[in-house]
């Protein structure tokens, strides 16, 4: 039982693996849609103002309401932090809020670019495309990777030919995916603090941004054990496929 066990352990692990990525690359996408900490702690950009900045610009040292204000910035949704009192909603109804906890979002002090205008920008550049398309396509290879993995001989091995294409076009297009994610915020950080001299300050999510290469890893380990299953499938159904060779009977010695 054990030996079978261990046989079976690759099997398990890609099961699992790829479970896992379907999990992270869920909550990566509903990041920011609840007020838990699970959620409004994963996002891909912090917006916030630079308190150094604001204290060389105010001739005083008090500081407004809005400028207490940090915005997490997801694919979906956005949270708002007031002094650690977080409201989260969806970019829908981001954009018929008026005010968050009787401090209105329209206002800016110091006559400095407006936080909540910034980061509705930034949520037109990232789309959850991608990220939509590789959830679907790790559901559809977890399902045909459990049947490949049932004793069921019929277009087994068309399944396991599948199983690679389908996880060599998800690492593919994971990989595009998070390059652009990770270019987007880079770009974003950096623009955004030059545009309004450092007025601004703009982080990206680091929960977000382990949650993204986790899940690229995983891919690309899965692709690399469909490709081994493929081929040591095949290797042994043509093995099993080439006739053995018969024994050759010795010829009878000549009586003397």
């Amino acid at each position: 039982m054990f030996g079978i066990s261990i046989r079976n352990l690759p099997k398990l692990l890609s099961v699992i693996i790829l479970f896992i990525s379907i999990v992270l690359l869920g909550f990566l996408l509903i990041g920011c849609l609840d007020t838990t900490s699970q959620y409004s702690k994963v996002y891909l950009a912090q917006f916030q103002f630079n308190q150094t900045s604001i204290d060389n610009l105010s001739s005083t040292n008090v500081t407004t309401p809005i400028e207490s204000l940090s915005i997490k910035i997801n694919y979906l949704g956005v949270c708002f932090d007031m002094s650690n009192n977080i409201t989260c909603s969806t970019f829908t109804k981001m954009a018929n809020m008026t005010e968050i906890n009787g401090i209105p979002l329209n206002s800016s002090p110091n006559n400095q670019p407006n936080i909540v205008t910034i980061a509705k920008t930034f949520s037109n550049i990232c789309h959850p495309r991608i990220l939509i398309a590789t959830l679907l396509l790790n559901l559809i290879l977890l399902l045909t990777i459990c049947y490949s993995h049932l004793p069921i001989e019929p277009g087994k091995l068309y399944v396991k030919k599948f199983n690679c294409i389908m996880s060599l076009i998800i690492s593919l297009l994971w990989g595009l995916g998070a390059m652009l994610q990770q270019e987007a915020v880079d770009v974003t950080t950096q623009m955004v603090r030059e545009a309004s001299m450092y007025y601004l300050s703009v982080s990206a999510g680091t929960r977000a941004q382990a949650m993204t290469w986790t899940i690229f890893a995983f891919s690309l380990i899965v692709t690399i054990g469909s490709i081994f299953a493929c081929f040591k499938y095949e290797t042994r159904s043509q093995s099993q496929s080439q006739p053995q060779p018969q024994p050759q009977q010795l010829p009878y010695l000549a009586k003397v």
